[in-house]
């Protein structure tokens, strides 16, 4: 063939190429050729190696008979033609003419530059086509050849037909075809090539032999001719048509400004598309207008056309179809006529807002929802926390009496000590506290109500007693001639204020009390040690030594006190009372003997409220003590018990003013919530940051859902013609971080919120004086997350106080500007249109079987299965704003039924809760899992004549119940597909829910189910809820049924780790970075994706599974949470093992201590200490425990 095609050179050099491919192949080892034997290729080998082959730098000429008289005239046409930047084609049949064509072009013109050669080749895309030694291109220079050609540096090149199409290539100025082209779409692919000015197209022949098939094809061209030119005329007929019967319309929205918003016949088919695509997205519907043509004929005779359009089964069915106001000539005409009568519906029904936008909001007046939604806390400036004291200073200007308040003091259960606390006012509840003197001593305080009332004339002795208490121990803080405080406190039962005032005050010798004897059963004030500026400390014992015998500075500490502090009073030493009573009535003895005095020093810490922490405490279980000489010293006529109570008046104010906050909180933000149990909200405005008994935290984690669902049902109640679409964006507005955090800020809830720690560091008693000293106004910076998070766990504060009304008071208090909607009105608007007349009747399938629910209105039931894409009968609406719906209502039943939990969970293990409960993945197994059994007749064939009915039964689940388009065929496959799936992995997954200790995160995720799996149990529960007229107990039941419940259940009864595998990979790679590098590998049409994954720069895992980016990092972030708990727990263990075979060879007695020691041992690797972090922690622990047992 290629002799004859390019002459006896051209085979020549096809022969040599070939043969020198085929030995520089066996000489490399490589093969050159997968189409014969291995035997037939060393006797080819062996017999091509004896073949003498000449030089490849020999001079080749082209000419006489060497070259066919085809390439002799191709070479005279191309040395004929002088175009500036040439650019050219020559198309030719087969791979082995493109390679000897353009070696022979290329020996003709290298030496004048006019032609600079190369050659293109198509790739075949059949995989069962071997290598042959005749495949003289290299297909890997390819692609540069291609750009060579573009950038003009190669300007002719040789191809096969792989360049007629599909390929950008540079345009040319000839295109020659070597060979005749196979059809007529080859003649015109390739002309199309010759793109520039004056370009040429030829094509090279046999006289006499393709002279009829060129006439064919030049016969085919005009024809084509005629054709376009005809559709031509078409188009330029209907173009007049339209102009005549242009009938500009339009539709103005005017407004009370300057502007005006209209729509014309031109814009409308794109304002139509446009409202479409801002429909909810589903990946089985399209989100397009349908349009239908109808012709008819016009009275004149004419042919005219009417128009109708259908949108999406997501608009409601009042404003789903149209039709065009009038007949046209033309369907574009008609087409803008329909669009334009749509748009104008949708506008004057309420999906369109003034502007002619698809709309995105409830209410006209809510206007802040357009604001975009806070991806991130972003830190805002707000009020200080009010100071309530200033406003108790001016009252205490027109007070007239001061209202007492007992505060007792109790340890063990039994009183210490009673005070009255005094303010112009009376104070509101105050739930009981306790105080941590030491880390062995916890006080417990409580306020009782007001119980006397003292005249204004004696505040004077009121303000000496108080003063003398916070002297007493706040002695550099309170100045002596200072008075007027905001908050007194007075001894409770002491009839003469001013005796006791007396007998309190000052201070005596304590060397001098001794030795009268008068110290012995006296309660004791402090110790002054007068060396340290009067330094206070408690005694606890009184040693007389000889002085000679007198301790130096250096050895005054005592290792082993003899007594500690066990009240509020001196406990006698029998030997200080025997022995040193006698020698104090000896004169001599007083010479002969020193007092050393045997004290505690008082710590300097002011927080009472948090337990101490070592730094302030040394040996938690021993008091440090120390001697001091006792004519040094002082000590305070006022009894300890009082100093002890003065050092706790800074927590008790903050207890107080804490109280007074909540109290004014109520009675102005919160005056028509009328809560009754102040300690919820106490919590809600109590940040973490504030680090008190308790925080919002629990709190904001069910307000977060009881808000979510008064938001959904009042959208969807009180707008009962938005699609889900609309709803959603709604919602996601309102229940936003910035939408709360600006609604806190305009209710003034900042002012309020609680966000800094006591500690009682620079406290000063606030004084009545304070009123008159100018203050600058100051702020503080919040988080907006924060603020709405003081919102939420507010509405969780009301809801548990007085149930969903006191939630909804509380909800119309802070988001006024939202039209809410009690449970019941919303539920009734619900109701109200599946209660019309003309409903659909009930439905033959098993669903309400398989539901476990009998609905009273079938409508709910029919709209709650009906997918996007269906457009049969009974298709009012799809199931899209019952699942809205039904969303809501299975996060509020997770998480009251999880909150409510007899134990206390913490706030972190509930998120874990709810997110392993209320995700995608694990709706859609229960989906495929929950199933009823159906049976349906089937035939077989018991012969050529004979047929035999049977019952045949099958699973029927709520994925066979989704009613969808009949054209849809994704539905289907992704069902088949993911059933699929679900066998392979049904008994792992369903193994793990109902016995293992971890939550199957990894399997779910290779199960991968459509989301509209999940959907369609949201839909169905929203449809319960509907029809129950609002029966939460009615939607538990249908949750039971399908498995989610009692999943629930064993959860909260169970040590379930929860994390996911991606979260926990995060905590146990502590400070590093986590990188999740995708790649695929594999052959083609089976290539999959593999996830390694670098903690700091180190892989420590690498999976190859599955087709989704989830799966395979859930999977990969698992394997690399078993990595670092394995070498987590050798870090641990192997110190420990050590230990324990030291401990062994040493002792051989503690063979018991040893064998605990093994089984703790052991219990590190239980699976309950591999996955829960906080078992870490608790593994951890028990490893410590078990080396100081050792």
């Amino acid at each position: 063939m290629i002799r004859d095609s390019l002459g006896p050179t051209g085979a020549s050099l096809f022969i040599e190429q070939c043969t020198r491919k085929f030995l520089d192949a066996s000489t490399k080892q490589v093969n050159a050729t997968d189409t014969i034997e291995e035997a037939e290729n060393r006797y080819l080998k062996r017999k091509l190696a004896e073949v003498d082959l000449p030089s490849k730098d020999r001079v080749i000429s082209l000419g006489g008979a060497s070259i066919t008289p085809k390439v002799q005239m191709l070479i005279n046409f191309l040395e004929g033609l002088d175009t500036p930047d040439f650019a050219g084609l020559v198309f030719v049949e087969t791979r082995a003419e493109v390679a000897i064509l353009s070696q022979l072009l290329h020996y003709r013109f290298y030496r004048n530059g006019k032609y600079s050669i190369s050659t293109f080749v198509g790739e075949s895309n059949f995989s069962g086509r071997g290598r042959s030694m005749s495949d003289l291109v290299e297909i890997k220079d390819q692609k540069e050849n291609l750009e060579d050609f573009r950038q003009g540096s190669k300007n002719l090149v040789v191809t096969t037909a792989a360049l007629e199409e599909g390929i950008d290539i540079a345009k040319c100025s000839v295109v020659i075809c070597f060979d005749k082209p196979q059809n007529i779409k080859s003649v015109i692919q390739r002309r199309g090539r010759a793109r520039k000015s004056e370009s040429k197209y030829v094509i090279m022949f046999e006289k006499g032999r393709d002279r009829k098939a060129l006439c064919n094809w030049q016969k085919l061209e005009e024809e084509m001719r005629q054709l376009y030119m005809e559709e031509m005329r078409e188009i330029q007929r209907l173009e007049a048509l339209e102009d005549e019967e242009s009938g500009y319309r339009e539709y103005i929205v005017e407004e009370t400004g300057y502007e005006s918003w209209r729509l014309t016949l031109n814009d409308a088919v794109q304002h139509l598309y446009h409202f479409c695509d801002t429909l909810p997205a589903d990946p089985f519907s399209e989100r397009k207008p349908y349009f239908f043509f109808k012709r008819c004929a016009s009275l004149e005779g004419n042919h005219v056309i009417e128009a109708k359009a259908r949108l999406p089964i997501t608009v409601d069915l009042a404003v789903r179809e149209a039709r065009s106001k009038r007949q046209w000539s033309t369907e574009k005409m008609a087409k803008r006529d329909v669009a334009f009568e749509a748009y104008v519906s949708l506008h004057r029904f309420g999906l369109v807002d003034d502007h002619l936008l698809p709309k995105g909001r409830a209410e006209s007046c809510v206007d802040y929802t357009y604001t975009p939604i806070e991806k991130r806390p972003n830190v805002i400036g707000v009020a200080q926390q009010i100071d309530l004291w200033l406003l108790l200073a001016e009252q205490w200007h027109n007070a007239v009496a001061a209202h007492g308040s007992m505060v007792e003091l109790q340890l063990r259960g039994k009183a210490r000590l009673a005070m009255l606390i005094l303010l112009p006012q009376s104070l509101p509840p105050i739930p009981d506290f306790e105080v941590h003197w030491d880390h062995n001593t916890t006080f417990s305080i409580s306020i009782l109500p007001e119980s006397i009332s003292y005249p204004k004339q004696m505040m004077d002795l009121i303000d000496d007693v108080t003063s003398l208490l916070l002297r007493s121990f706040f002695r550099g803080k309170i100045s002596t001639d200072q008075r007027g405080f905001s908050a007194s406190f007075i001894p409770a039962s002491t009839p003469d204020l001013r005796a006791w005032l007396i007998d309190h005050s000052g201070a005596m010798n304590v060397e001098d009390m001794a030795y009268t004897n008068e110290i012995l059963g006296i309660d004791l004030g402090l110790i002054r040690d007068l060396s340290r500026n009067g330094a206070p400390a408690i005694l606890h014992d009184i040693t007389f030594v000889a002085t000679k015998d007198v301790p130096t500075e250096d050895s005054m500490d005592v290792d082993e006190p003899q007594d500690t502090y066990r009240g509020n009073s001196f406990v006698k030493n029998e030997k200080f009372t025997q022995e040193a009573s006698e020698r104090s009535y000896k004169v001599g003895d007083r010479v002969e003997t020193r007092m050393l005095l045997e004290v505690q020093r008082l710590s300097k810490r002011t927080d009472f409220l948090h337990r101490p922490i070592n730094k302030f405490l040394g040996n938690l279980k021993k008091p440090r003590t120390e001697l001091i000489h006792a004519d040094n010293c002082q000590v305070d006529n006022l009894s300890f018990k009082y100093a002890q109570f003065a050092a706790l008046i800074p927590t008790i104010l903050h207890k107080v003013h804490e109280a007074m906050v909540v109290d004014r909180l109520c009675a102005s933000v919160f005056s028509g919530v009328n809560i009754m149990n102040q300690s919820l909200v106490r919590t809600a405005i109590t940040a973490s940051a504030a680090c008190e008994a308790s925080n919002y935290e629990r709190l904001e984690f069910l307000g977060d859902s009881i808000l979510k669902c008064f938001t959904s049902l009042t959208l969807a109640a009180g707008n009962p013609r938005y699609h889900e679409g609309i709803l959603s964006h709604e919602k996601d507005h309102i229940v936003s971080n910035g939408n709360l955090a600006s609604a806190a800020v305009q209710a003034g809830l900042p002012e309020f919120i609680i966000t800094r720690s006591f500690t009682g560091q620079k406290w000063r008693p606030p004084y009545i004086d304070d009123v008159t000293l100018k203050r600058k106004v100051k702020t503080r910076e919040m988080s907006t997350k924060t603020l709405a998070d003081v919102v939420e766990a507010l509405v969780g504060a009301a809801y548990l106080d007085g149930g969903p009304s006191r939630a909804l008071s509380c909800l119309k208090a802070l988001l006024p500007r939202v039209p809410w909607l009690s449970w019941p009105q919303a539920t009734n608007l619900l109701r109200e249109p599946y209660e019309m007349p003309n409903q659909p009747v009930a439905m033959s399938t098993p669903v309400e079987d398989l539901i476990g629910y009998e609905f009273k209105l079938k409508s709910p039931l029919w709209e709650a299965l009906t997918h996007a894409s269906y457009h049969g009968r009974n298709s009012n609406n799809s199931f899209q704003r019952l699942e809205f719906l039904g969303d809501s209502l299975l996060d509020i039943i997770v998480t009251t039924e999880a909150f409510s939990h007899e134990k206390s969970i913490p706030t972190h293990q509930l998120h874990l809760i709810r997110t392993a409960l209320v995700n995608a993945d694990f709706l859609g197994y229960l989906a495929l899992r929950h199933s009823v059994s159906v049976c349906h007749t089937g035939y077989k064939a018991d012969g050529l004549q004979s047929v035999t009915l049977t019952e045949v039964s099958r699973p029927f689940t709520l994925v066979d119940a989704i009613r969808h388009g009949t054209t849809n065929l994704g539905i289907p496959k992704a069902r088949e597909d993911c059933l699929a799936r679900y066998r392979a992995l049904s008994a792992t997954i369903n193994h793990t829910l109902n016995q293992g200790s971890l939550y199957p995160w990894t399997a779910l995720a290779r199960l991968e189910p459509p989301k509209l799996f999940s959907d369609i149990i949201e839909s169905i529960l929203g449809a319960v809820y509907v029809d129950s007229q609002g029966s939460l107990d009615a939607c538990k039941a249908f949750l039971m049924n399908i498995g989610l419940m009692p999943y629930l259940h064993r959860v909260l009864n169970s040590q379930i780790a929860l994390l996911h595998p991606k979260e926990e990979l995060g905590l146990l790679s502590k400070q590093e970075e986590v990188k999740y590098v995708m790649d695929e590998e594999g052959e083609e049409g089976a290539r999959q994706l593999t996830c390694a994954i670098l903690v700091g720069e180190r892989e420590v895992a690498r999976v190859r599974q599955g087709t989704s980016a989830m799966e395979c990092q859930t999977g990969a972030a698992e394997a690399a949470c078993r990595l670092l708990e394995r070498e987590r727990r050798v870090s641990i263990c192997e110190p420990l093992q050590a230990q324990y075979e030291v401990q062994t060879e040493g002792n051989k007695a503690l063979d018991e201590t040893n064998e605990v020691s093994e089984t703790r041992l052991a219990n590190l690797d239980h699976p309950g200490h591999s996955r829960d972090i906080n078992d870490h922690r608790g593994s951890e622990d028990d490893a410590y425990m078990t080396a100081d047992e050792w």
